[in-house]
């Protein structure tokens, strides 16, 4: 997957909109959440920053760790 297709798949996943990863709902962390849905390493620091800033109710959370590990592989 290129970086805007895992975004995508990311957004959909906030969104409902892909009933096969049911269970990557039920993550805490929004970086394993990601990653159950295939969300690229270079899309995940994109992923949860958009994640982070979406005014949805959101039930995961974005540790400084996972910010750090994806944040200069998901600025490109």
């Amino acid at each position: 997957l290129n970086p805007d297709t895992s975004l995508e798949a990311g957004i959909r996943f906030m969104t409902h909109g892909d009933s096969d990863k049911e269970n990557c709902s039920q993550k805490t962390s929004a970086a394993e959440a990601f990653k159950c849905m295939s969300v690229s390493d270079a899309a995940m620091g994109r992923a949860l920053d958009f994640y982070e800033k979406c005014s949805l109710k959101k039930n995961m959370t974005v540790t400084a760790a996972d910010k750090q590990k994806y944040s200069s592989s998901g600025s490109h």
